[in-house]
């Protein structure tokens, strides 16, 4: 390990570190080192470019429903969505809630099923007195555009497993580099991202076309980490205390000001880490982002819940489809002023 790779292991409390050009990267390199292929489970709610991740590496993939308190995956819902197919788990801390996943190890451990823990929106949050980012046989992270630590790209793994860190080196060797013109595809990519976004309503055909855009782009999303994300890592990785503080902060503005009449906070983890600002709308969602965005207030409306990829039976997904048509995101990045989000609640509170 170089020596970045040492502080970041050192951070989690683990044996093994590798530094790549993503979270994604990260990912996919832990499924390529894994010999026997099967099945994956993901939570419904969670960012699409994971499900590609072990789609790369030849895994089918399966979900599970979430918790309606904090849209992560529990141990009910893991149980209940559980087949002998599945060879890997990936326990999600979206949005930065902590998810149950030391149940959920603590049950595939016995079992022989592995666990991948997705911290890559968690970075700084705690469970107990352990780190997200500790847990299950390999943990991802990421420091890619507006995750806890931004620096653009990059991502880890880590594990505590000597063998498995060795065959994720020796894949690591074959990734390539980062294009060139990265940005101009990006530019790229973005354009027909939003464009799909904005055209296709049906969830089914938008998860799949998401998808198949994604695939197409492949090399935007799988690449080595070079001499610069290692400097940008480097530079702010000492930052993780002062970034969560101010960006649990930020979250408390929110929590504490904005009328709840209308809508439903989650219950989390009071050590997780804020990457958004959630909560759920009772009725009118849609018009309701149109509304405040009118205002340029960054407001969001992730993520789709992932069974429409394969139009799953929908009473299988009850909690991921309410939070598929209700949810609302707000920043919480550590640069966004007090008064700005005290301004835009205001703004926000006029239409709830």
């Amino acid at each position: 390990m170089n020596s970045l790779e040492k502080k970041v292991a050192k951070y989690f409390g683990r044996k093994y570190c590798v530094i790549t050009g993503s979270g994604t990267t990260s990912m996919n390199l832990f499924f390529r080192a894994i010999p026997n292929k099967g099945t994956v489970m993901f939570p419904a709610i969670t960012c699409i470019q994971a499900i590609n991740s072990a789609i790369f590496a030849n895994f089918k993939i399966s979900f599970s429903d979430v918790s309606i308190n904090d849209y992560t995956m529990n141990f009910k819902n893991f149980k209940n969505a559980l087949n002998p197919k599945i060879k890997v788990v990936v326990p999600t801390h979206t949005f930065g809630h902590s998810s149950e996943i030391k149940k959920i190890a603590d049950y595939c451990k016995k079992n022989n099923i592995l666990v991948l823990e997705d911290a890559t929106q968690s970075l700084g949050g705690k469970i107990g007195n352990k780190k997200t980012g500790s847990f299950g046989d390999a943990s991802v992270i990421s420091f890619g555009h507006s995750k806890i630590i931004d620096c653009g790209n990059g991502g880890a793994i880590l594990t505590d497993q000597k063998k498995l860190y060795l065959s994720m080196k020796k894949y690591y060797e074959k990734i390539p580099s980062k294009i060139k013109n990265y940005g101009k595809y990006l530019i790229e990519y973005r354009k027909n991202y939003y464009s799909i976004r904005d055209r296709i309503k049906n969830k089914y055909l938008f998860c799949n076309k998401i998808l198949k855009i994604q695939k197409k782009y492949k090399n935007l999303f799988i690449y080595k980490a070079n001499k610069s994300i290692e400097k940008r890592i480097t530079n702010k990785f000492k930052d993780i205390k002062t970034v969560v503080k101010k960006r649990n902060f930020n979250h408390n503005l929110y929590k504490k000001n904005l009328k709840n009449q209308n809508i439903i906070i989650p219950k989390i983890n009071s050590k997780s880490v804020s990457w958004r600002f959630t909560f759920l709308v009772k009725k009118n969602r849609d018009i309701l982002i149109q509304k405040i965005r009118k205002h340029k207030i960054d407001i969001s409306c992730w993520y789709p819940s992932l069974h429409y990829l394969k139009n799953y039976d929908k009473k299988k997904y009850k909690n991921s489809i309410k939070i598929d048509k209700g949810i609302v995101n707000l920043w919480t990045h550590q640069n966004m002023k007090e008064k700005i989000i005290k301004k835009n609640i205001k703004i926000i509170n006029q239409y709830l």
